[in-house]
């Protein structure tokens, strides 16, 4: 690095580590949970009770109960954390974990600076980069909880930086430490599988382009691309040996969308219908339709009355869904025998089922095109600050509700210049400019038109390659002002 890049490097590694120490639970009112310094979320039992089970009681799994019903999460969280618990206890595991993700988000930065170069092919790039991704806490906040995103930011930037370095003939050391990041990316965030695919078939297809597939070139290509595979292959082999004693079928990453986690049929079912709609999953935020769900038969709350666009008449109304609801509390209520319960939930699986169906059959254009933007806008740009100092908006203090209001604006820009950067700037001859757009548009395409499942922590894995195409634009408008202002000097002389 030349001394300005180091100068703007220390400047954004001081913004980041001061921003986690900002945001930090114990710091703005709240309370650490696992160890000194370490933060839960909602999903972190299902990454750490695996680990603490396999100690306790030689099995690698959850829910002890429910071990032929499920494969769980893939253990890229839990073999960090397993190899800490070893030396310390789970608090010290935990802090240990954490202090893991804050070195390694360092070096993603400086990673991340040296692939905006690559992508903008602009020496600038650097230091915008930098600075701009410092200063954001909406990957921050994940560095300090013990979640996955963290780890899967860190090795998807550090894994795409290398690739791009040595995309020229490297030697097979360096394509084997590519292929273990990537390999680690897939098992904390298994959608991750087909970037790991498309950088293994980039080594391949290559030769064909620059050479017509002739000659050794088209034979190291195929090399290259089996040793990148081969750290995967030989991990997800041992998760597949794990898994088949429980399904007696292949299990190569999860058994599910919903973390490996077997569900009720019909819950299941429900979760496709209301994607179906447009409506996010988030049974646990006490104001959504899914919530409205889970709530008692008695409970009144109107949640889809007046909302015509989420009902298809006469195929189903709003009383048609208060009946779905009152048949999922009935299959839900344990203190009831197996058979009304088993009947209560074949004709709630029906009934959404087609439910599904009429609504995108009477209505395809909400269904295939507002629907997508909707779960779109949910992904982007409904919720950037929901991790940033939780508690309700109005309980908070003046500096915290003013750093939460900054924050969500400067993500808002950000975002939007980086999606007009994505769509709108040409496309370079070179890797890094492909990945940098690629990373994003999957995952949008991914989460808001196929399996319409949305949650503001799956942009996060996205947000970094976003901030770069925002630079690019950035830099890219600078640039025609300069060209600008230079011609009208010269017009003048």
């Amino acid at each position: 690095m030349t001394r300005k890049e180091w100068l703007f490097f220390g400047l954004a590694c001081c913004i980041k580590l001061g921003l986690a120490f900002l945001i930090h639970p114990s710091y703005s009112g709240g309370s650490a949970a696992g160890g000194v310094f370490a933060v839960r979320g909602g999903d972190t039992f299902s990454y750490l009770d695996p680990v603490e089970n396999l100690f306790r009681h030689g099995i690698y799994a959850q829910d002890l109960s429910r071990l032929e019903t499920y494969a769980g999460r893939m253990p890229g969280y839990g073999v960090v954390y397993g190899a800490l618990r070893l030396v310390w206890g789970p608090g010290g595991a935990a802090d240990g974990v954490v202090l893991l993700q804050l070195v390694l988000s360092l070096w993603a930065l400086y990673c991340l600076g040296r692939l905006a170069q690559q992508a903008t092919q602009r020496s600038a790039a650097f230091q915008w980069t930098v600075l701009l991704y410092a200063a954001n806490t909406f990957t921050t906040v994940f560095d300090i909880r013990l979640l996955s995103e963290s780890f899967a930011i860190s090795a998807l930037i550090i894994g795409v930086h290398a690739f791009c370095q040595g995309q020229r003939p490297a030697p097979a050391g360096a394509v084997l430490r590519i292929g273990c990041w990537l390999a680690w990316m897939v098992f904390l965030r298994p959608f991750l599988a087909p970037l790991l695919g498309l950088l293994a078939g980039w080594y391949v297809l290559r030769p064909l382009v620059e050479a017509g597939g002739r000659g050794p070139g088209l034979r190291q290509g195929l090399l290259r691309g089996a040793l990148l595979l081969l750290p995967f292959l030989v991990a997800d082999g041992a998760w597949v040996a794990r898994n088949w004693p429980w399904y007696h079928h292949l299990v190569p990453l999860q058994s599910n969308t919903w973390a490996g986690y077997k569900t009720a049929p019909a819950l299941n079912e429900l979760n496709e219908f209301m994607g179906a709609i447009g409506e996010e999953h988030a049974w646990w935020r006490p104001d959504t339709d899914m919530a409205w769900f889970y709530k008692p038969a008695t409970d009144s709350s109107p949640n889809f009355r007046g909302e015509a666009g989420k009902i298809a008449p006469p195929a189903f109304t709003y009383d048609s869904l208060v009946l779905v609801r009152r048949y999922l509390g009935v299959a839900q209520d344990s203190t009831l025998p197996p058979a009304p319960r088993q009947v209560a939930e074949a004709r709630a699986r029906r009934a959404l089922v087609a439910y599904k169906q009429a609504f995108q059959r009477t209505r395809p254009m909400r269904a295939f095109v507002l629907v997508p933007f909707k779960l779109a806008y949910g992904l982007l740009f409904a919720h950037p600050g929901d991790y940033l100092f939780p508690a309700p908006f109005a309980q908070l203090p003046p500096w915290q509700k003013g750093l939460k209001i900054l924050v969500h604006l400067w993500y808002l820009a950000l975002v939007a210049l980086g999606l007009a950067g994505t769509l709108l700037l040409g496309w370079r001859p070179n890797f890094a400019a492909l990945i940098v757009k690629i990373v994003p548009l999957y995952l949008i395409g991914l989460f808001c038109l196929i399996i319409h499942l949305v949650d503001a922590r799956y942009f996060a894995i996205a947000y970094p390659f976003v901030l770069i195409s925002a630079v690019d634009l950035l830099l890219t408008v600078k640039g025609a002002i300069e060209n600008r202002r230079r011609a009208v000097r010269l017009k003048r002389v």
